[in-house]
């Protein structure tokens, strides 16, 4: 199933995200061949997943560069949130290539029906924005950005930075279910205020912003269930300490800053087969606990999709259908495409990519996740070799 990744940049801190539709032409510095001063990246390589397993009887250790995909509800990011995301292509791209990899220990011991994961992270990497200047930059990240020393770097000092996942999954008779915990950096990082200046006497005082990353606890839970003709699947995750993009006062004296709250998100889905398709509906909702209305972004967000699938010749030629529709901007994101296997390892595919919504204004909170693309309608292709 394709994944549907459904993150937003407005689900961080605005005023770390900046959307570049407002730069004069003159200050990005137009070049006549190249009316949009699109970057164009020729050559791009990029190691993956290099680890070394360890089996035991009953425990298995595996020690390198990996990408751990939890969760249930596929794509969801709701308990899924090991390993941050590459905004190279926005989420258009094949999901294997979303997911950025990051080096870590991770151990999981299997005691009949329950399985104990634990992942030890001496590794600080956030979401990557696309190229500045691509035809997919949407924000970016600002200036002077602090970034937490790297657990690995002058061992021991530094591990306190470290990421922490424990994950307990039980196997019940024709259902799963599992609880998890995750202490990590926001892979979002946030854009703290520090005001001088401010006393008795002063004639102004100056506002700075500080962007940093910030540390979260995601306490995280999910459940799938097997009835006959369908699979529920359902996942929660309560997540403490984000800060959320706000913005205080009105008219000529509004400023832009952060407020740190709770919030839950969580997500259903279902994976059906109807009339020879596979069919896979799914809701995904957030809900910021103990709301502050000068927080930019909703109090709740809410995200419906459906991927459908379906083979026409078996093994030889398939269709997908991918549709994302985001109730808060009323945006839509619609993804047919279609493969064909020329022979074991030679596979060819052709797609549209639509969006339709509202470009937005630019300003922090105020651009569209996917209507900010809407003129990025495309149709492409692509030959993919396996060896």
């Amino acid at each position: 199933m394709e994944s549907i990744d459904v993150i937003s940049p407005r689900k961080g801190p605005d005023t770390l995200l900046v959307a570049n539709v407002t730069e004069p032409d003159q200050v990005r510095g137009l070049d006549p061949n190249n009316v949009r001063d699109v970057h164009i990246v020729k050559s791009r390589i990029e190691l993956k997943e290099l680890y070394l397993d360890i089996n035991f009887q009953n425990f298995d250790l595996r020690i390198g560069r990996q990408i751990v995909r939890w969760g249930v509800v596929e794509g969801a990011r709701v308990t899924d949130e090991i390993n941050p995301l590459d905004f190279y292509e926005l989420i258009l791209r094949d999901i294997d290539d979303r997911y950025i990899p990051l080096f870590m220990i991770k151990g999981d011991l299997y005691l009949g029906s329950n399985t104990f994961e634990g992942i030890i992270i001496p590794e600080v990497r956030g979401h990557r924005p696309a190229p500045k200047g691509s035809q997919w930059e949407q924000f970016r990240l600002l200036p002077n950005l602090e970034k937490p020393e790297q657990p690995y770097e002058d061992f021991p000092n530094n591990i306190e930075n470290t990421e922490i996942a424990l994950k307990y999954t039980r196997v019940f008779s024709g259902f799963e279910l599992s609880a998890s915990y995750f202490y990590t950096w926001d892979d979002f990082p946030s854009s703290f205020r520090s005001i001088a200046g401010s006393g008795e006497f002063a004639l102004a005082p100056t506002v700075d912003f500080i962007p940093k990353y910030n540390r979260l606890h995601i306490y995280g839970t999910t459940y799938s269930k097997t009835f006959p003709g369908f699979v529920f699947n359902a996942e929660a995750a309560y997540v403490d300490g984000k800060v959320f993009g706000a913005r205080f006062g009105d008219g000529s004296s509004v400023q832009e800053g952060e407020i740190q709250k709770n919030y839950v998100k969580y997500a259903v889905g279902l994976d059906l087969y109807i009339l020879g398709m596979d069919v896979s509906p799914a809701a995904i909702q957030q809900y910021i606990i103990d709301y502050d209305h000068n927080i930019i972004q909703d109090r709740v967000d809410t995200v419906g999709a459906v991927f459908i699938r379906k083979e026409f010749i078996h093994n030889l030629w398939t269709g997908n259908l991918l549709v994302l529709y985001f109730f808060n901007d009323e945006d839509w994101l619609i993804r047919p495409r279609t493969f064909y296997n020329i022979t074991d390892r030679l596979r060819v595919s052709f797609g549209v990519d639509i969006f339709e919504g509202k470009i937005g204004t630019g300003l922090p909170g105020e651009f569209h996740f996917v209507g900010f693309f809407d003129n990025n309608d495309r149709i492409f292709w692509d030959i993919t070799y396996s060896f």
